[in-house]
């Protein structure tokens, strides 16, 4: 029976009484759909876009948004002004960066725009390509790789199963995949000397962390590292960029190569590495292996108090441009302009502080000694008063090389132009900087550039620079990125947003058995809510029993008991029955419920009594009235009682946690929970991993909402 008779809907009240009504039923949606579109739209996301919370991603219909977000695949904290030199001053991090809208549609339009500009555009990509072929062949313990986690476990478990393979041949034919992974498992926590439980523990923030600036850090020799180092060179070669295989494949064809060439490209092939080349300096230049900037390292020191004093500036002030300008009759636009390394003939204060820089912060790793009969002797003097006597030599030297051949005097230690040695680094320090070589990045490409175009006019030319010494060339990291974006625009973007949800879908549904312990769980559980539960239901409103109302006075009192106060006895109970770590103890505690036996009742009570009585009438057993005659009339409610119990125990992980310490057991709950601990620093894989563990309710609620809608009207019209 309608509430509104037809009669007064023509009323002008009425028809704005209805109007109200459903506005705010209109915006009752909403107010349900919005917060699910922002945790969808946030999946979708990175640190740039994350702190947003918008319905739709800008990055969707923004192409500057879009240039702005994919630099967070290469920076951890904020894009560097020494490689981006027209970078707001105030990003100084990624959310900064993402708040400020108007600037990132100017910092990204100013590269885009050269699209536009043909005869611009063509140097762009001659710089972008000597870019890309000096960093593919540039020192790779010299770079600095921003990895994704994303792809560390997957390339550990390829990378130690192969190596698994080459160590245990006819073993490793004989083993399953599940088998073939715990046995690679085995080599790396061998290896490592780590206890790793699976490979997506692995992770390697100490080696990103690792001091590449520090004056006496050098890289260690240690299997950790080592893999460390082969990461980062398959990032330069894009490995895990599997979008750009087909790519290759059509590069290939191009230049007129037949038959099957491996991905990823190794080395080894010179005829096919120069190829791929060429290729990755006009489809990829910039990868996420870039060069470390010992240019940033002097502009922080030039900012440092002591630096300040040698110049005679203000220790309160702030080293900038203009600064710089003023102290040296300079006219640069940004600091990144500056030359680096110094060149000889610079201000004298400027070479009083470079001289410093060098002394005290020029990372020895990156020193090469001129070595001369001179300073060997001056060495070999510097190692008798460290060591007193050959033989606390020879006890170090034997640590620290095997293959060390004993010496008996200390005449007969010779000099390495570079060494790891702590007595070798502290030497250098004493040296004059005529007998030291200093290698850098920037030092490497202004070299590479010299070699390629013979002199500065040239480069001047090829690049349309202005620059007056070698020393002002700069790495072109910015105009690498510009033609990446240019030419995989589309395909990083959406392969970045998959990487969420394909990271999200491994860690939940290949980690130990995670789907079918959760399956069993929700099946068992609807099972023990459609049997249990009813059949207490019945007894209780079907007969006459002792002492009914003091047995629905325990169930109702077990809802005043929170769940954290039962999980102490229910574990000790589990405990006690050894069901720890097993299917029945998850289960098990769930099966009753005292407040849907209470509900059941109410609703059993409620229906005529005349259908028991014709029932048994008509000769029906009571196993035959309960489920010939009862659940049939009890289909909405019964209904409505399995969707809670669903949900319940689809999204329990605090019960399951406790009793099943063992990982074999964990349901997808447990571990969505741990993932919000593991990727706490990536909350935008972790708002992935919420919709997609949000899919299988979404499916039950729509697919059985008319039957939910049954039990909660129905009820109520009775």
């Amino acid at each position: 029976m309608s509430i509104i008779l037809t009669t007064e809907r023509k009323n002008i009240g009425t028809r704005l009484i209805v109007v109200l009504i459903y506005c705010l039923l209109s915006f009752g949606a909403l107010a349900m759909i919005y917060p699910f579109l922002i945790t969808v739209s946030s999946s979708l996301t990175n640190s740039v876009e994350y702190h947003r919370f918008r319905p739709v991603p800008r990055a969707l219909i923004s192409r500057e948004d879009r240039f702005v977000r994919g630099l967070v695949n290469y920076f951890r904290d904020a894009i560097p002004d020494v490689l981006f030199s027209q970078r707001p001053k105030r990003w100084t991090n990624w959310t900064a960066t993402g708040d400020d809208l108007r600037g990132i549609d100017e910092f990204a339009g100013g590269y885009l725009r050269l699209v536009d500009n043909p005869e611009r555009m063509t140097i762009v990509r001659r710089m972008a390509a000597d870019y890309s072929s000096f960093v593919m062949e540039y020192d790779i313990e010299d770079c600095w790789c921003l990895y994704d986690v994303r792809d560390l476990a997957g390339y550990l478990q390829d990378a130690y199963e192969r190596k698994y393979r080459a160590v245990n041949p006819e073993t490793a034919a004989q083993m399953s995949g599940r088998e073939m992974k715990e046995g690679a498992l085995t080599l790396l926590r061998n290896e490592w000397g780590v206890p790793y439980r699976e490979f997506f523990d692995v992770r390697l923030d100490r080696e990103l962390d690792y001091p590449m600036h520090h004056p006496s850090w050098s890289y260690p020799e240690t299997p950790k590292a080592a893999a460390f180092l082969r990461f980062k060179d398959a990032y330069r070669r894009i490995e895990f960029h599997t979008a750009m295989k087909k790519r290759w494949q059509v590069f290939l064809r191009e230049r007129g190569v037949r038959g099957a060439v491996d991905w990823p490209v190794e080395r080894s092939d010179l005829e096919t590495w120069a190829i791929f080349k060429e290729f990755m300096a006009s489809r990829y230049p910039a990868t996420r292996a870039i060069p470390f900037s010992m240019k940033e390292v002097w502009i922080k020191y030039l900012n440092r108090g002591e630096a300040k004093l040698a110049l005679g500036v203000d220790s309160k002030r702030q080293f900038d441009v203009a600064l710089y300008n003023e102290l040296f009759g300079t006219r640069y636009e940004y600091l990144a302009e500056i030359p680096f390394p110094v060149p000889q003939n610079s201000d004298p204060r400027l070479a009083g502080a470079w001289d410093q820089f060098i002394l005290a912060y020029y990372p020895a790793r990156l020193v090469e000694v001129r070595v001369s009969p001179e300073i060997e002797q001056r060495y070999q003097a510097h190692v008798e008063s460290e060591f007193k006597t050959t033989a606390n030599f020879n006890r170090l030297m034997t640590e620290f090389d095997p293959d060390f051949r004993p010496i008996t005097a200390f005449s007969e230690v010779k000099l390495a132009a570079r060494s790891n040695l702590a007595t070798w680094k502290a030497f250098i320090r004493t040296l004059p900087r005529e007998a030291l070589v200093l290698h850098s990045a920037e030092a490497a490409f202004q070299a590479y550039l010299l070699s390629r175009y013979g002199s500065i006019g040239e480069i001047n030319a090829a690049y349309d620079w202005k620059i007056g010494v070698i020393e002002e060339a700069r790495l072109p990291f910015a105009e690498a990125y510009t033609i990446t974006f240019v030419e995989n625009e589309w395909r990083d973007y959406l392969r970045d947003v998959a990487k969420n949800y394909r990271q999200v879908a491994e860690y939940l549904f290949v980690r130990g058995r995670a789907f079918l312990n959760t399956a069993i769980l929700v099946v068992l559980t609807i099972i023990c809510t459609l049997t249990v539960n009813p059949l207490a239901a019945y007894a209780l409103s079907r007969f006459r029993l002792r002492h009914k109302e003091q047995v629905l006075l325990f169930l109702l009192a077990t809802m005043a008991f929170p769940a954290a106060v039962r999980a102490i006895p229910g574990f000790l109970l589990m405990r006690d029955l050894h069901l720890l770590n097993s299917y029945a103890a998850l289960v098990l505690p769930g099966m009753a419920n005292g407040l849907s036996i209470f509900i059941l009742k109410c609703f059993f009570d409620g229906l005529p009594r005349e259908l028991y009585e014709a029932a048994t009438i008509d000769g029906a057993r009571e196993w035959q009235i309960f489920l010939k005659v009862t659940l049939p009339l009890m289909k909405p409610i019964l209904a409505v009682n399995s969707l809670t119990a669903f949900v319940l125990a689809y999204n329990s992980w605090q019960w399951a946690l406790l009793v099943c310490q063992d990982r074999q057991f964990w349901t997808l709950a447990v571990w969505l929970y741990q993932m919000q601990d593991a990727w706490a620093a990536h909350p935008h894989v972790i708002m992935a991993g919420f919709v997609l563990a949000s899919i299988p309710t979404a499916i039950v609620f729509v697919t059985c909402q008319k039957v939910i809608l049954r039990g909660i009207v129905v009820p109520s019209m009775k």
